[in-house]
């Protein structure tokens, strides 16, 4: 009779650890297929549509960098050359979501995600999206451009991003500078500066979204 009831014991043993091995499997199983899942969607996402996942892209480095000035300084220094052309890549970036499609602002916010190496995440991108589409698109650029322009000029590493001060200034609707037109663009620096605070503080407000 003992050993009727050890050998149901055990065989009873038997079952569970091979259904608890059965579940385990099971369970990794299902986690492999999520993670791939995850990555081919991110994958589709960026390829329906290159040109926003690139936007993104670029916004997310410009946010990234700008966050970790922010953070260090508690602002936004607009008097340097670096953040301003950061500020620059941002505001340029965002001009697609004036009028896009909710596809469009999807593969954006994909790339928010990968240009800022994890600063905006999957779940926040939506609302940092949303943000910089509402606060930066389709704003007035020129006073950016004039101030960026202005400040190349009279930086003494003007000619190390003279390239890429140029061809942001040109896309943000500005005049780009050289040597000979110091002044005039020195004196619309003055006029001007005071337009970029309401860009400068709706960055801050993002980046203050950002909480990390």
């Amino acid at each position: 009779m003992k050993t009727i009831k050890l050998a149901a014991l055990m065989f009873a043993a038997l079952t569970v650890t091979g259904c608890g091995m059965l579940q385990s499997t099971s369970n990794s199983t299902s986690s492999t297929t999520s993670s791939s899942t995850n990555l081919f969607d991110v994958a589709s996402v960026v390829n329906a549509n290159t040109s926003a996942s690139n936007a993104g892209s670029t916004a997310g480095a410009a946010l990234m960098s700008l966050y970790s000035t922010y953070k260090q300084n508690g602002k936004i220094d607009m008097t340097n050359l670096s953040n301003l052309i950061y500020m620059a890549q941002l505001v340029n970036s965002c001009q697609g979501l004036k009028s896009s499609d909710a596809t469009y602002k999807k593969a954006f916010g994909t790339g928010l995600v990968l240009g800022s190496t994890g600063l905006v995440t999957q779940a926040s991108s939506p609302s940092i999206t949303s943000a910089l589409a509402s606060s930066l698109s389709g704003t007035d650029t020129s006073s950016l451009a004039n101030l960026l322009s202005a400040t190349s000029a009279k930086t003494s590493t003007q000619q190390t991003n003279q390239s890429t001060v140029n061809s942001l200034v040109s896309a943000l609707g500005g005049t780009p500078t050289n040597t000979t037109t110091t002044a005039t663009t020195t004196s619309k620096a003055s006029t001007t500066a005071s337009e970029v605070s309401n860009i400068t503080s709706s960055v801050a407000n993002i980046l203050n979204m950002l909480g990390k």
